[in-house]
């Protein structure tokens, strides 16, 4: 007879006892502040605000950077076209953009590793700025990488995202539920190969 497989309960939390209450959003104290912000204007953008995110207290910029200076991450696979044209039309009937990416600075320029839909949306229509949340600790490029690798993919089935060899070495340090000192033995330690390429149509990509 099989063993039922045991459900861990969520502990309940007390309303309003997480994070940072309003007011203290914008009580900034980072001394990286002042260094990205004259990175940023240096660098041909404009910083519009300063911010302390809600939940962890850590520092974030709400900049307009130079769309020439952005580039996706380089472990994401090709972006999918019809969903960068889907993002055209809605940018163009609206006559806005609303949604930030999210960047870090990395080298002279910056990376995305959650927005590269919209801003290649962005740059088919010929825009010239794209609005980021622009985040001090260059890490959670790959926090974020190693999450939405783990969200979708389903190592039992020999399913992968086609991020490149070596992102996936990169983002294994920070990834969740391996014991594998990177993502590419863990592959290979559940009999998948690790190779870059895009994934399955079906899946869900990240704006």
């Amino acid at each position: 007879m099989a063993k039922k497989k045991t459900v861990k309960r969520r502990k309940k939390v007390a309303p309003k006892s997480v994070g940072l209450a309003p007011t203290d959003v914008a009580a900034i104290q980072d001394p990286e502040l002042e260094r990205l912000t004259q990175q940023v204007q240096s660098d041909g953008g404009t910083v519009l605000a300063a911010y302390r995110e809600p939940i962890g207290g850590t520092t974030v910029l709400l900049a307009a950077l130079p769309i020439d200076r952005v580039e996706p991450t380089p472990f994401q696979r090709d972006p999918s076209e019809p969903h960068v044209k889907r993002l055209m039309n809605v940018i163009e009937t609206l006559g806005r953009f609303l949604d930030p990416i999210i960047a870090i600075r990395e080298h002279d320029g910056y990376w995305t590793p959650n927005g590269n839909h919209r801003l290649q949306a962005l740059r088919k229509i010929g825009a010239q700025t794209v609005i980021a949340l622009l985040l001090p600790d260059p890490e959670v490029a790959f926090k974020l990488a190693a999450q939405y690798w783990f969200n979708i993919s389903r190592p039992e089935k020999n399913e992968f995202v086609g991020f490149t060899e070596t992102g996936l070495a990169r983002i294994g340090r920070h990834s969740i539920g391996f014991n594998s000192p990177s993502v590419s033995e863990a592959w290979r330690a559940r009999g998948c190969e690790c190779r870059s390429g895009p994934i399955a149509s079906s899946s869900p990509r990240p704006g």
